[in-house]
């Protein structure tokens, strides 16, 4: 099998995700780019229309080896989607292409929306500390995690999307199905914790039946 090298601009970019057609797509701080057969496609290209890459801090931050803060984009059935914002921050905007790069909407967000994450039911937003379901160039229901939190911890597990959120001095593990439904909510310790380098944030992971906090 022939190995293809992709060549990207020098500067940060984030972890790649694989389009249903094989494509490569990487978000990086001078724009969003798709590379398949060897070729680098610049889908978009940041601070040309008045928008910019988002500030992102990783909700894994075990998995972000040192990257800066630009979330990647991620991959739903056949669309790939990716959040960005505007020059001033004050509007954020939710990008949905084709797999093949053929833009297919753009969803205007009221505020910050820093991180997409696709579960087996779809894609949801994170806008401060709410999720909402990304619909068709339409954000459905809202669901708010914890006023004033700190979110540490963040796994997909099929249909349900998992975090662990420091809020005053509790650590506490919240469960959210596909339907945007808080389904559980756990006091895992008690302290005053400090949460000040990425080796000190939980690990999670899961299996068929089981999940696991570390």
């Amino acid at each position: 099998m022939p190995t293809l090298r992709y060549a990207l601009p020098d500067a940060c970019a984030n972890t790649p995700v694989t389009a249903a057609d094989g494509s490569i797509w990487v978000n990086h701080f001078c724009g969003l780019f798709r590379c398949h057969q060897g070729e680098v496609f610049p889908i978009l290209l940041y601070q040309d229309g008045g928008i910019t890459w988002v500030y992102s801090a990783p909700l894994n931050k075990h998995y972000s080896h040192g990257t800066a803060y630009l979330p990647s984009p991620v991959v739903f059935g056949d669309r790939v989607y990716v959040c960005c914002r505007d020059d001033l921050g004050e509007t954020s905007y939710i990008l949905c292409y084709s797999s093949g790069g053929t833009l297919l909407w753009k969803l205007t967000v009221n505020g910050s929306c820093t991180h997409l994450i696709a579960t087996a039911a779809g894609v949801f937003a994170l806008c401060g500390n709410t999720l909402r379901r990304v619909g068709d160039a339409v954000l459905e229901g809202s669901l708010m995690l914890f006023p004033a939190s700190e979110i540490i911890g963040h796994h997909v597990a099929g249909d349900r999307c998992i975090f662990i959120v420091h809020v005053g001095e509790q650590v506490r593990l919240l469960q959210v199905s596909g339907a945007l439904e808080l389904t559980a909510d756990y006091l895992l310790d008690e302290g005053n914790y400090e949460f000040l380098l990425s080796c000190m944030h939980p690990l999670l992971a899961s299996n068929h039946r089981n999940l696991f906090a570390f």
